[in-house]
Parts: structure tokens; sequence; C-alpha cells
């Protein structure tokens, strides 16, 4: 009879991690940008996501366990629900920095997510502590890690959100230096870097240069990621938008 109970419960416990496993994987599927049937999918998937987080967080594995919080933040935060979206980002930091430890990657990942969420509410002064702690984190990753991209790539938002376009500019042009010179090209990255760098420059007046980068980034798209890439829209209203302050109407 014991011999069954143990037995029993090694395989609840199994399907418990399994079920854990499906929904991280879930969540690494989503895209950046939601669309209609996107969200009609994570629909079904977001209740499971929150069941995981709120209940099964002991059978996620270190590798997975921001990933349901993530999600779930996701969702949220691509549809402007930034309140719903709060509490889940708080959680996911609490429990990374209990499990995982202050100097975890993931606990750098955590607090970025928060950091945007603030940033996108206009809350400045309470974003950049987390990113600067962040970029603590990581600042010993090599420097090929998606993380690093990442909080340096949200960094230089937010001083140019807030006009300190000399700081957001330092920031840009050390990322694009380090995707540029990553022996595998992160081109999507890259391109999309440019095109960043692009807006500072023009929001800086140095329309000479800011034209140069969305023209390189354009063509990065164009040759590396296709025409139909979603991003390249970005650079094209860039350039417009240089072009109309200029008068260059045509």
């Amino acid at each position: 009879m014991l011999k069954l109970e143990v037995k029993q419960n090694t395989e609840v416990e199994q399907l418990k991690q399994a079920f854990c496993k499906v929904i991280a994987t879930e969540v690494e599927r989503n895209p950046a940008i939601l669309t209609r049937s996107v969200i009609e999918r994570m629909m079904l998937v977001v209740p499971h996501m929150i069941e995981t987080a709120s209940f099964l967080a002991p059978w996620l594995s270190d590798e997975e366990l921001v990933y349901p919080y993530y999600g779930i933040c996701l969702f949220y935060i691509l549809q402007a629900l930034y309140v719903q979206a709060s509490p889940w980002l708080e959680q996911c930091i609490e429990i990374a920095q209990e499990r995982l430890g202050e100097s975890h990657p993931d606990l750098a990942f955590s607090l970025r997510n928060l950091a945007e969420l603030h940033r996108l509410q206009g809350r400045y002064l309470e974003a950049e502590p987390l990113l600067t702690r962040a970029a603590l984190i990581v600042e010993n990753l090599d420097e090929t890690h998606p993380y690093v991209n990442l909080i340096s790539g949200s960094l230089a938002v937010l001083y140019q959100t807030q006009g300190r376009y000399s700081k957001a500019g330092s920031v840009s042009v050390h990322l694009l230096r380090i995707l540029e010179q990553q022996a595998e090209k992160d081109y999507p990255n890259i391109a999309q870097g440019l095109s960043n760098l692009a807006m500072i420059r023009l929001e800086q007046g140095q329309y000479s240069e800011s034209e140069e980068l969305f023209i390189r980034s354009l063509k990065t798209f164009e040759k590396h990621c296709g025409e139909s890439h979603s991003n390249m829209a970005i650079s094209l209203n860039g350039l417009a938008e240089l072009y109309r302050l200029q008068g260059h109407y045509k």
C-alpha cells in the first residue's frame, strides 16, 4: 500500500512538472506584438499561467521560474492593462530573489520588466533604479547575452523618453557596437538599434546623421530580415518624420 502511494505521489509530481514545462514553453512562443488572433489564443492560455504562478511555482524549474509571470504581464501590458500587470511583476521579482538569488540574470530580467511598466506609466523615477540594478546584475555576463541587449535598450529608451539624449545616445552607440561585433549577427536587433539611434539624433537636431542611420536601418531590414518585417515600419516612419521636419514633403 505504501509503495502504491509513493508511486502515485511521484506520478502527480511528474504531471505537475510536465504541466509547468508546457506553460513555460507556451510563454516563449508569444510574439512581441499582439494581434487579435494571438490575443484570442493567449486568452485560453493565460488562466493556466495564472494557475501555475499562483499554485504551482514549486514545480517550476529554476530555468522556467519567471516565465508564467512574464507571460501574464506581457498579455496585460501589450493591451495597456497596466494595473493588472503590476502585481504579477512584483510577485515575479519577489520569487526570483527568494529562489534564484540577488545576482541571477532572471532577476535582472524581472526588474527590467517592472521598470518598463513604470516607464509606460510615466513613472520614470521609479523605473530608473530598477534598470540600474538590473544593469549591475548583467554587467559581468557575456556581451552577447540577450539580457545585456534588452536591459541596455530599455535604459536608452528611458533616457530618450526623459529627453536625456546624450546618455541615451551613449548607451545606444555602445549597444550597437556590441551587436555589430558579434560573430553571429543579430540583424533584426542591429536594424532596430540603428533606428533607435537615428531617432535620438533626430530629436537632437542632428538631421544628417539621423538620415544616414535610418537608411542603414532600412537597408539592413531589407537585406537580412525582409521587407515585411514589422519593425521596418518604425524606421520608415522615422525617416518620413525627418524629411517632414526639413520641409522635404515629396
